[in-house]
Formats: structure tokens, sequence, C-alpha cells
């Protein structure tokens, strides 16, 4: 027979573990310098815009626009296009947008960003899940519930 703490600890067990699981799945993720290397097509990035972008996109993309996010369609040594998902205003406030593309010239950047894996940070999630799952599903060590043999064994 079960006791009542081992019957509370199987479904918070298997919830513990549904979460480590979509965690470690979805892990933690950074927007990193893209560097010298071109990114490849869909990579997720970040542009933020210098004051003569956001002079430019006033019309197209409204006043004090400070960044983009997007996916990246192209990039040449002149203009890379985005398919737009958020726009970041100076205020800080966002606005979500549908996948529209943007080309945006050399001389409108400030600065542009790549979205990565951070291993780290999804490695410490997922071990701080792990020892979580693994302190409730064993009750800390502290089982209170008699010590009987188990059946077969009584003489």
């Amino acid at each position: 027979m079960l006791s009542v703490r081992s019957r509370f600890r199987r479904p918070i067990a298997a919830s513990l573990g549904a979460l480590l699981l979509v965690t470690s799945t979805a892990g933690c993720y950074e927007y990193a310098p893209l560097g010298r290397r071109d990114p490849a097509a869909a990579t997720r990035v970040d542009v933020l815009l210098n004051e003569r972008g956001r002079a430019d996109f006033v019309n197209r993309l409204g006043p004090d626009v400070l960044s983009l996010e997007g996916t990246l369609v192209s990039r040449t040594d002149s203009a890379m296009t985005v398919r737009v998902l958020e726009v970041t205003y100076i205020n800080r406030s966002t606005s979500q947008w549908s996948g529209e593309e943007v080309v945006i010239a050399e001389n409108q950047l400030r600065d542009v960003r790549a979205k990565r894996l951070s291993k780290l940070r999804t490695g410490l999630m997922s071990g701080l899940l792990f020892i979580l799952t693994r302190s409730i599903t064993t009750g800390g060590g502290n089982d209170n519930s008699p010590n009987t043999p188990p059946p077969g064994n009584q003489q």
C-alpha cells in the first residue's frame, strides 16, 4: 500500500519532469554580436538602428524606433532584409509585427545581434530543475514511514 506522501510525490514528480523536459528543450537564449561571419537565413536577429536609421524609418516603422527583432531573410555588403516580428521604441515599449519585410541599409545600422542558445544558462537551469525534482520526489531523503520488511521475508 502506498503511503499518502508517496501518492502525492508521483504527480509532483511527473509535473516537474515535464517542466524539466520543456525547459531543457526550450533552452535559454541570448543575443550575441554577429562578428565577422554572416548568419544563415532564418536566423533570429535583433537590429539596433542608428540616428539615420530612425529618421529614415519614421514613416514605415513609426517615430523613436530603437530596434527591430525578426528573422533574417538575406544580407549583402550593403543591406539586410529582415521579416520584422517586434519593434522596440526608445521608451522600451514594443509593437508586435507579423513578418513584414524591411530592407535596412548598412549605414542605418548601429548593431546586429543573433539569437543563440546559451549552453551555460540552459545547463544551469536544467541542473537546478533536476535537483529540485530529485529533492521533492525523494522527500529530501526523510521518509517517516515505518520500516517493515518486504512481503515474503516475514518469519
